[in-house]
């Protein structure tokens, strides 16, 4: 194109370029991540047999139109939320892209914002549900995942990287890394949870062959594993300790299936809302103020504010007073009676 200062730069090269810019600025480790997983998804989606690697200025309005909102576009296949992110990081991209002359214009200059997605119904089981899925689970990983995920609340992504020195029994403790907020923490375990962690250990001690001494304290504590066949019909787990379980949801999504609840989008958030509610809401029948119930329950799920809380709950205080104040209680009535006393009033004065 007329005015390019530099050479034609390919896609691939592009990409590559920009991610080492924001690792040399210090983005956090998640931001990479994002960036890398949204620039990789679009360098597939844009590429073709014909020309798999495209020059960037060629990369044109109507292509990322089409790629957000063509029959196979973005958007079809996600939230709001998500859609956002794959934009702002695009957008982004193509700012530095821009910068350093490879293109001539943003082409996602007219991409905007998605709004909102309706507010769906997620599924919250109550405490009796929540105990009734550990018996619906049919091998033991499933059931150690399901265990410390609703005692812990913690996302499937630090569920995955626990290791065996992080279960301290003794200590009754369970020391993790909140990836998401890269802050280390330490969950207390509870009596169920040190039931489950005992039985656990010892299970995963002779499915090694090995004493319970010997299990190495950098193995995870909720490992990958294949299903082995060792006879007619009948199957064993094979475990690989050093191997991270890939689609850890899959382990809560197993036996919601077999009780017979809806799978599509659950998972460790299944758990991890379910158990808050309950605690929240034990709290609250104790006597707890609201307020104060929000705070622990806060730090249950390791949230930054307690406003990140009360969505994640699915509450809403202004819901709170308003069920308070009209619920089996006269409304339009009493405001009339109120509006004829005031008339009364100031015929008096």
């Amino acid at each position: 194109m007329a005015g390019r200062a530099r050479p034609a730069m390919r896609l691939a090269a592009g990409c590559e370029r920009y991610l080492e810019r924001i690792k040399s600025e210090g983005q956090a480790d998640r931001t990479v991540y994002t960036t890398h997983y949204a620039l990789a998804r679009f360098r597939r989606a844009v590429g073709t047999r014909r020309d798999p690697d495209p020059y960037l200025h060629l990369i044109t309005d109507a292509v990322m139109d089409d790629y957000c909102f063509g029959p196979n576009g973005i958007r079809r296949g996600i939230g709001a939320v998500s859609f956002n992110r794959y934009r702002s990081v695009l957008k982004t991209f193509f700012d530095y892209c821009l910068l350093m002359r490879w293109v001539d214009i943003n082409p996602m200059d007219g991409i905007g914002r998605a709004r909102p997605d309706a507010q769906k119904s997620r599924l919250l089981l109550n405490a009796g549900e929540l105990l009734r899925l550990l018996d619906h689970c049919t091998n033991p990983v499933e059931r150690i995942a399901c265990a410390i995920g609703m005692n812990t609340g913690l996302r499937g992504n630090d569920v995955k990287h626990l290791t065996i020195f992080d279960a301290n029994l003794a200590g009754g403790a369970l020391q993790t890394e909140i990836r998401k907020t890269k802050k280390l923490d330490v969950k207390p375990i509870t009596t169920e949870l040190h039931f489950e962690l005992s039985s656990w250990l010892h299970k995963y001690a002779e499915l090694m062959e090995l004493e319970l001494t010997d299990l190495q304290d950098d193995w995870l504590l909720v490992p990958a594993y294949w299903m082995v066949k060792r006879g007619v019909d009948q199957y064993g787990l094979k475990l690989r300790p050093t191997d991270k379980y890939a689609q850890p949801w899959n382990l809560v999504q197993h036996p919601l299936e077999r009780m017979g609840f809806p799978t599509k989008g659950e998972g460790f958030h299944t758990l991890r809302r379910s158990s808050a509610r309950a605690l929240f809401e034990s709290l609250r029948d104790q006597g707890e103020g609201r307020d104060h119930a929000l705070m622990i329950v806060k730090e249950f799920l390791n949230h930054t504010n307690t406003a990140q809380t009360e969505q994640y709950l699915g509450l809403s205080h202004e819901r709170t007073i308003r069920d308070t104040l009209l619920k089996d209680k006269p409304f339009l009535s009493a405001l009339a009676q109120t509006e004829r006393q005031r008339v009364a009033e100031q015929g008096v004065a």
